[in-house]
């Protein structure tokens, strides 16, 4: 295992309704959300347009994973 494969793993956990700020605005547009987010990111949910996702919970790159009811991943979007 590589100091590289934590990153990969947690971009591939979260929903696909998280967003940050740095997804929108900066250099590298379209690419993954840790390349954008540092830790005191502002996180929110597409589904409710706020800090608190439809589960009543607080959204972040590390709390938004399929332990979540209301979480989307890539291979299930619906």
């Amino acid at each position: 295992m590589d100091a590289a494969d934590p990153v990969i793993r947690q971009e591939q956990q979260m929903c696909i309704f998280l967003r940050c700020k740095g997804m929108y605005v900066g250099q590298n547009n379209g690419g993954p959300p840790d390349e954008f987010a540092g830790d005191t990111t502002c996180w929110w949910c597409l589904k409710t347009s706020s800090a608190i996702g439809p589960d009543e919970d607080w959204v972040h790159k590390t709390a938004c994973t399929p332990d979540r009811p209301c979480y989307r991943g890539r291979g299930n979007p619906s």
